[in-house]
């Protein structure tokens, strides 16, 4: 199988929402700086993946590290491509204010599987140019992927079309979550009342 993440398209007036404007950022530990932030996303010298980030409303990618994995990608005989986009797209809580991505880039991809065998494919995120903003695996392309996120055994599952079936101990508890505006999952907190008259 391949996976292919398309460009992010561009977000109607309805993914808009002050309240991520300012909470939706990325956070760390304040003895970190930006810099070393970014570099602490990293897998090591000569080694670099997706940044996984439902957090994120669709994939985007620095300039600075897409041209680092490009220059990889060309000295192992891959493919890579930059094609301008047909609108600029603004995006904010990346870095200070907001600012504008004027192209796609694609990466290859080779995932290797829990079994050991590898799937090829591409990586395809609107550009933040002078941005070293790793690769981010955002919120549309996991849905397309139907992707699953297994936190405690750090686990990504990229489900086939049909019914998935989610095993879980007794006593584990099932919280759904609700979709903000701005494309965000949110775990709701608030329904105190119907919470208390339920008890």
């Amino acid at each position: 199988r391949r996976y292919v993440t398309p460009a992010t398209s561009e977000p109607n007036a309805r993914d808009h929402s002050p309240a991520f404007a300012v909470w939706a950022g990325p956070w760390w530990p304040t003895e970190m700086s930006a810099s070393s932030y970014h570099a602490s996303t990293g897998l090591g010298p000569g080694r670099w993946g997706l940044l996984v980030d439902p957090g994120s409303w669709g994939n985007l990618v620095g300039g600075d590290f897409l041209r680092q994995v490009a220059a990889h990608a060309i000295r192992e005989g891959q493919p890579v491509a930059q094609n301008k986009r047909d609108q600029p797209l603004t995006v904010g809580g990346v870095g200070a204010g907001t600012q504008q991505c004027l192209w796609n880039g694609q990466l290859p991809t080779a995932l290797r599987r829990a079994d050991g065998t590898y799937s090829l494919g591409t990586f395809t995120a609107p550009v933040i140019e002078n941005s070293s903003c790793p690769a981010l695996l955002g919120q549309q392309s996991l849905e397309q992927h139907r992707a699953i996120l297994d936190c405690h055994n750090k686990v990504l599952y990229l489900c086939a079309p049909g019914e998935v079936e989610i095993r879980v101990p007794e006593g584990s508890e099932k919280l759904p979550l609700i979709q903000a505006p701005s494309g965000h999952l949110i775990l709701p907190i608030s329904d105190y009342r119907t919470a208390q008259a339920s008890l």
